[in-house]
C-alpha cells in the first residue's frame, strides 16, 4: 500500500520574521508491495521538504499506532540523489496492527528556528496486519434462554491482550440464532485482521408462560365441558401447534377438573389449569304465609344434586345478622316450613341447589328473590 499526500504546515512564522519550511509532499510505502505489512517486512518514508530561507538542519517524524499508544519519533536522512529525506522502519512481530499514521512533523534549522507540522488524520498511512488467534475469541456466555428474536452472543476478541472492535477489527454474524437449538456465532476479521472463528451456543427453551381458560364456571348439562385454552408469553399467543392439552376423560358431572398444558419447541415446563362444573339451580314456586312464619317450596332437582340451601333474611340483599341459611340435605325434598319468626314482618326468600363431591360442596347461583308476609 502506498499514500503520498500533500502537507500543510500549521505553524505561523518562526522568530525574525523567516518563513517556514514546505513538506510538499510525503510518500509511504511498503517494501513487499503487501497491502498490509507483516512480521519482517519494512516500510520506506520518503518526503521531499524544502525551506525558501536557509537550509534544514533537522527533519523529524512521530509515527502514531492506531490505539495511540505506540509513538515512535523517527529521522529521516537527507538523500543528495533524490532530494529528498529518507527512513526505512522494520516491522516486527510486536508491531501494534491497524493503520499507523505520521501524526507530527518538526522541522528545525541551523539557527534552531523550529516548525511543528500536522498532517492530518488522513494523510501518511500505513497499514500493519495482525492475525487474530482461536484462543483470542472468547464467547463470555455458551447459553441464551429464548427470547422470540435473534439472540446475539456477547463475544470479546483480543489481539496481543488489546481488545479488538466490532466493525472496525471484526465483523460478528449469527445464523440458527432465534429459536431454541444450537446456534453459531462467526468472528471474522477486517480492515488490518485475518482469522475467521466459529462459536456455537446454545438457545434454552423458555419456562416462563400464562394459560388463561375461556371459562372456569359451568353449570351442569350432562355433556362434557372442554374450556378453550389461551397460552401467553406476555403479549404474545403461543400458536396452538406449540403446546399439547390434556382434558380429564369424563368431565361432564358436577366437580372441579383440570388442563395441563406442555408447551414444546421454545418453552418448556407445564401448567395445570382448573375448572369446575356447579350443579343446575332451582326456583322458588310458592311462599305460603303462616302465623309467625312460612313455608317455602321449589322446583326438585335431582340430578347432580345432594340437596339445597334456603336463605331468608328481613334484608333484601341478605347482608347482616336478619339473614339465616338452611341445609335441606335431601334433593327429594322441596319444601321447608320456617317457625318462630315476627308476626306481620316481610322476609325475602332464595334456594339453590348443592352437590357433595369428595367433601367438597358445589353450589348453584341462587334463584331469583321472592319475598312473604308473615301471619
Amino acid at each position: 500500500m502506498l499514500v503520498s499526500a500533500w502537507s500543510i504546515p500549521f505553524s505561523a512564522l518562526a522568530g525574525g520574521g523567516k518563513a517556514a519550511p514546505i513538506v510538499w509532499w510525503t510518500t509511504v510505502g511498503i517494501e513487499s508491495g503487501n497491502e498490509l505489512a507483516t512480521d519482517g517486512d519494512k516500510v520506506n518514508i520518503t518526503s521531499y521538504a524544502t525551506d525558501p530561507d536557509s537550509s534544514i538542519e533537522s527533519f523529524h517524524m512521530l509515527i502514531v499506532s492506531p490505539s495511540g499508544e505506540s509513538r515512535i519519533w523517527i529521522s529521516p536522512v537527507y538523500n543528495g540523489e533524490s532530494g529528498c529525506y529518507e527512513k526505512q522502519i522494520d516491522i516486527t512481530d510486536d508491531t501494534e496492527a491497524g493503520y499507523w499514521k505520521i501524526a507530527r512533523i518538526v522541522v528545525t534549522d541551523p539557527d534552531k528556528n523550529c516548525w511543528d507540522m500536522y498532517p492530518g488524520d488522513t494523510g501518511y498511512t500505513y497499514g500493519v496486519a495482525g492475525t487474530i488467534k482461536d484462543e483470542d475469541v472468547l464467547l463470555e456466555k455458551d447459553s441464551y434462554t429464548y427470547t422470540g428474536k435473534s439472540v446475539v452472543p456477547q463475544i470479546s476478541v483480543y489481539h496481543k491482550g488489546k481488545r479488538l472492535k466490532e466493525g472496525t477489527d471484526y465483523t460478528l454474524s449469527c445464523n440458527d440464532n432465534v429459536n431454541a437449538g444450537e446456534a453459531t456465532a462467526t468472528v471474522k476479521g477486517i480492515g488490518c485482521f485475518k482469522g475467521e472463528f466459529t462459536r456455537k451456543f446454545t438457545i434454552l427453551p423458555k419456562s416462563a408462560f400464562s394459560v388463561k381458560l375461556s371459562k372456569t364456571v359451568y353449570t351442569y348439562s350432562g355433556k362434557m365441558k372442554s374450556p378453550g385454552v389461551t397460552v401467553y408469553d406476555g403479549g404474545y399467543i403461543l400458536p396452538r401447534a406449540s403446546y399439547k392439552l390434556t382434558y380429564n376423560k369424563n368431565r361432564a358431572n358436577v366437580g372441579t377438573y383440570s388442563v395441563k398444558v406442555e408447551p414444546y419447541g421454545n418453552y418448556t415446563g407445564s401448567r395445570t389449569v382448573y375448572y369446575t362444573i356447579n350443579p343446575v339451580s332451582t326456583s322458588i314456586k310458592k311462599l305460603t304465609p303462616r302465623s309467625k312464619g312460612f313455608t317455602a317450596s321449589w322446583k326438585k332437582k335431582t340430578a347432580q344434586t345432594t340437596g339445597y340451601q334456603v336463605r331468608y333474611s328481613t334484608s333484601k340483599s341478605f347482608t347482616g345478622k336478619a339473614t339465616v341459611t338452611l341445609n335441606i340435605k335431601s334433593n327429594k325434598t322441596n319444601s321447608k316450613t320456617i317457625k318462630k319468626l315476627k308476626s306481620k314482618k316481610r322476609y325475602y326468600v332464595q334456594t339453590r341447589t348443592y352437590k357433595t363431591v369428595n367433601g367438597r360442596k358445589y353450589y348453584s347461583s341462587w334463584s331469583k328473590t321472592k319475598s312473604v308476609v308473615t301471619k
